[in-house]
């Protein structure tokens, strides 16, 4: 059935059903919120950057922190990962994206220093380190005026259109990290950047100076822990640097640690996993009745906890209680003479 419209002179106009229905779509389209979640719509799934023991993380269209306190290896993993994200894999990371391309930003350091960074990146891939490579760009902004560096990097993100985007430290963009308005649109800004170039952003940052206090500096550091997909925590134990994903929206990833060899390039390290309360309590007391029977040696009830109390300090009541544990986990036993020995 056809209907009318008064035209644009005064005139009643006929309307066949296609041309309504054509008209109704466009209006739909025009009128739909862009922001409003639409059930009937199938939203892609997250494009993961990476996958350490094939758990995704590092989605591309979000943003994502590195934290740690001073000279504990911020740079070193962000190597790692840039590395691993270039050629594939790295240090048991694999990269989820074909031809992937990285841009690495650099506040802090000088031009030597990032250049630095960028040789041992070309080195954990097996690359010339001589040579440049369209995949992979860095640039040193401890130069260039705070008010400068955001817009220079969201240009040199629409220009290169990169897949992954690194940022040392990303502390340098504004002037004051404890100031709310400022971290709010530094964040703000580099949330709309990763989505509109469907990249992932990774910023890092230094955590509070005090000695057991590991969160992010400031109120940017606030505004980046609640916005970010993953965060990762640097801790340096002598030659060995452990990374714990201590924040994410998804799946958490396993822990995983590095050394470096003789010229400063990080090699992966096996990480052993990490016993409960409980297990280390029975591996110490497993410790103490094979020092206090070894040698196939046999003393009476009263005797091993005697000598028990005496090794370990322990009250009486509680070495009986580590007897009788022990016994239940089958580290001694009990013999027809009445005697406790090693089982």
């Amino acid at each position: 059935m056809a209907v009318s419209f008064i035209g644009w002179l005064g005139k009643e106009v006929m309307m066949s059903e296609a041309t309504e229905k054509i008209l109704n779509d466009f209006t739909a389209k025009v009128d739909k919120d862009p922001f409003e979640i639409d059930v009937t719509t199938v939203y892609p799934e997250l494009n993961y950057a990476i996958s350490i023991n094939g758990i995704g993380c590092m989605p591309l269209g979000d943003i994502q922190g590195i934290k740690a306190k001073a000279k504990q290896g911020k740079t070193l993993t962000e190597s790692v990962f840039m590395a691993a994200i270039l050629i594939g894999r790295c240090l048991g990371i694999t990269s989820n994206i074909t031809n992937a391309k990285v841009l690495f930003f650099d506040t802090e350091q000088h031009q030597r220093s990032t250049a630095k960074v960028v040789e041992r990146v070309h080195k954990l891939c097996g690359w010339d380190v001589h040579k440049n490579y369209d995949n992979f760009s860095a640039f040193s902004l401890r130069s260039m005026d705070i008010k400068e560096r955001l817009p220079y990097i969201l240009k040199k993100i629409a220009a290169k259109k990169p897949h992954v985007v690194f940022i040392d430290g990303c502390r340098d963009l504004l002037h004051d990290f404890n100031n709310i308005e400022e971290s709010s649109n530094v964040i703000s800004t580099l949330m709309k950047a990763s989505e509109e170039c469907n990249t992932a952003i990774v910023n890092v940052l230094h955590t509070n100076k005090g000695k057991e206090d590991n969160n992010m500096r400031g109120h940017l550091g606030t505004e980046l822990l609640n916005k970010c997909s993953d965060v990762w925590e640097v801790k340096k134990d002598g030659l060995i640097f452990k990374v714990e994903e201590t924040d994410c929206r998804n799946i958490p990833t396993d822990n995983w640690c590095f050394t470096l060899d003789e010229s400063g390039i990080p090699i992966q390290l096996d990480i052993e996993p990490e016993l409960s309360k409980e297990e280390i309590q029975m591996n110490k007391m497993k410790e103490n009745f094979c020092f206090i029977l070894a040698g196939q040696k046999s003393l009476s009830y009263t005797s091993l906890s005697t000598e028990y109390s005496e090794l370990t300090g322990l009250k009486t009541p509680t070495s009986n209680r580590h007897i009788g544990m022990a016994v239940k986990a089958g580290i001694i036993q009990k013999g027809n003479d009445t005697n406790y020995r090693l089982l």
